[in-house]
């Protein structure tokens, strides 16, 4: 059995990707973090025949000197993979590093390193080459694989979100969920709400996530509290209780920063939950007409142009009954059964081949 090295770990309770992709794989590759290169299994470097890179050039620190020691070790154990001869697998996840305040440079020589050095350029939509166009050089590299299913990833059964937020059974709860922060355009999303009187039209909105920017998480509390119909919980839902909130919500959302983003696990996740979703035309929903004819996609240019489309969704929304959108959101998870993990398999086990 093939030994296949995982940057940054084989498995997270943060990421299920990273914890599907080494299940999927298992009948014929053993999976091996990094990390645990520094935990006692070094030996397993050597004997490993390749390693797979996700987001190895993500380089952020707490101040330079932080961002230099970041950027020297994933620098480091680039190198150490080609002198070693290991087959170098790299998943392109974002156009760049999403709210990088720091070590944007060094993000940048890692990238230009990544797409050289690789192997084998991993990207989960068609839309990549044309968003991060310096990668149509080396096309003979890319090889497209959607990202997989989150079907029964998570648990529920332990909490009712209405009961826990107090929200009215009458209300339509748009969910969004994931980290936050500044690109996450929260502040936006709830100003949109508001202006577009949703809650009027029988609708919640309902934010959770972990936030580490105190500033940003003071202001989206204050904003929160003050907006009729929004409800805010700064915690990290955990997964045995993440289905309860997916099953429970009537539709997600997620307003990304277009200049960073390029794929959305939240929509993925939407999906395997049966729900529809509001995103931009991100990369991964360009060229899908199924998601273009039953998710609520729109495109903007500028900030202030995102907060005009974003209303005008808003608008189209008000038409939309708990049954229409059960309807998209069941068609949704019929596309999304074509790129499960399992119908994909063979392409998957084919990267480290």
């Amino acid at each position: 059995m093939k030994t296949v090295l995982f940057f940054p770990q084989a498995k997270t309770l943060e990421n299920f990707y990273l914890g599907n992709l080494s299940r999927i794989i298992s009948s014929n590759c053993e999976a091996v973090g990094v990390n645990q290169l520094f935990h006692g299994q070094w030996k397993k470097f050597f004997s490993s025949s390749a390693c797979h890179l996700n987001w190895l050039e993500n380089v952020r620190g707490k101040n330079e000197a932080h961002c230099l020691a970041n950027f020297l070790f994933r620098l480091g154990f680039l190198i150490c993979l080609k002198l070693f001869r290991k087959k170098i697998v790299w998943t392109v996840h974002n156009k760049v590093a999403h709210d990088q305040r720091r070590g944007r440079k060094y993000s940048q020589i890692l990238m230009k390193l990544l797409m050289a050095w690789s192997d084998q350029i991993h990207v989960l939509c068609e839309a990549t080459l044309q968003e991060i166009p310096s990668l149509k050089k080396y096309q003979s590299k890319v090889i497209c694989i959607p990202h997989g299913d989150y079907f029964e990833n998570f648990g529920s059964g332990l909490v009712n979100i209405r009961e826990k937020y107090g929200i009215d059974p009458s209300k339509k709860i748009i969910f969004f969920t994931g980290k936050i922060g500044p690109y996450k355009n929260l502040d936006l999303l709830i100003d949109c709400f508001k202006r577009s009187h949703l809650v009027e039209s029988n609708f919640a909105l309902l934010i959770c996530g972990a936030c580490k920017d105190l500033d940003y998480r003071k202001k989206i509390s204050a904003m929160a509290q003050t907006s009729l119909g929004v409800f805010a919980d700064f915690h990290f839902v955990e997964n045995d209780c993440m289905g309860d909130y997916l099953i429970q919500s009537d539709l997600l959302i997620a307003p990304y920063d277009i200049s960073s983003s390029l794929n959305s696990g939240t929509m993925w996740m939407a999906f395997s939950y049966s729900k529809t979703m509001v995103l931009p035309e991100i990369g991964c929903v360009q060229g899908e007409k199924t998601i273009a004819e039953n998710a609520f996609v729109y495109r903007y240019a500028s900030a202030e142009e995102h907060a005009e489309k974003l209303c005008e969704v808003m608008e189209k929304l008000k038409t939309e009954t708990a049954e229409s959108l059960f309807e998209k959101g069941n068609r949704l998870y019929s596309y999304m059964q074509t790129k499960s993990w399992e119908s994909h398999k063979q392409e998957w086990l084919s990267l480290y081949d």
